[in-house]
């Protein structure tokens, strides 16, 4: 498991560290879907909230989510989550054929029809890490959860420092990692550019703004940015001015879709998994 910062927020008290994984994932943007392969197997150990051990020594890495390091807000709460789904009970596994570089075998977990990597993220004991390829598996429901939970404040978004600003009052908090809500009202392609614009007026109005990099991130997890319009989002990252606020989008983390929004499905054109279902 790595200590990481769900993309945007350094924070006394939430020391994650996302940003190395963005830099070493950078690399696969591009790289082909895996082959993946279901299998039901014991769980033997619980080592922390994202890995555990079978019987017979495997040990698994739930793709798609990370967990607080042991000693850090919250890693206990998530250890104990994980030990109440797996522990000692047979578990459905859909594995990603590429092994993390920890030589761990990486895998969406499910019993009882409840997906175990997405109860994580749905009670805030973990964030989405989405890793091409295998994190293209589980990035639309992993989106909507992680919505559900910011939204609800729960666990790891209790914290003030994911307390959100309303798209209108993100002027105020130029300059600063943020978290920001609001609806996308329109899309406006550039030769290579996308902007996301949360009102009418693009020159003050917030605006989420896609480079060629975190368009090409969007598409290697299976989504399409434009299926954000007229959804209600938060949006994580540091808010600049440039004709308006604006926040530079590198990673689909970085955009959560209110879960009971009406409208908030992702389309996603591969390795499509229901929130709560079997993967």
């Amino acid at each position: 498991m790595v200590s990481i910062n769900p993309v945007i927020i350094p924070a006394k008290n939430i020391r994650f560290k996302l940003a190395a994984i963005i830099l070493a994932a950078w690399g696969l943007v591009l790289a082909p879907m895996p082959a993946c392969a279901d299998g039901t197997f014991l769980v033997a150990r619980v080592i922390d909230g994202d890995t555990l051990v079978l019987t017979g020594g495997t040990r698994v890495r739930l793709l798609g989510i990370d967990t607080p390091e042991v000693g850090e807000p919250w890693a206990e709460e998530a250890t104990r989550s994980l030990q109440k789904m797996a522990m000692g009970k047979m578990v459905t596994l859909k594995e990603c054929a590429r092994k993390d570089p920890y030589g761990r075998t990486l895998a969406v977990l499910q019993r009882g029809g409840v997906n175990i990597n997405i109860s994580l993220l749905k009670e805030g004991l973990a964030v989405p890490l989405l890793i091409p390829p295998c994190g293209a598996l589980i990035a639309n429901p992993a989106l909507l959860a992680s919505g559900s939970a910011i939204k609800e404040r729960k666990g790891i978004y209790s914290s003030r420092v994911f307390k959100a600003v309303k798209d209108r009052n993100a002027g105020a908090v130029v300059g600063r990692r943020s978290v920001v809500l609001g609806r996308i009202r329109n899309i406006h392609h550039g030769r290579k550019v996308v902007h996301l614009n949360f009102g009418d007026n693009w020159r003050t109005d917030f605006t989420i703004v896609l480079f060629s990099r975190g368009i090409a991130r969007f598409a290697s997890m299976g989504l399409n940015p434009e299926d954000l319009l007229g959804r209600t989002v938060y949006v994580l990252g540091k808010v600049q001015e440039y004709d308006g606020p604006e926040i530079i989008v590198n990673r689909p983390e970085q955009i959560l879709p209110v879960y009971d929004d009406p409208a908030a499905s992702l389309g996603h054109t591969r390795g499509r998994l229901d929130t709560g279902g079997a993967p």
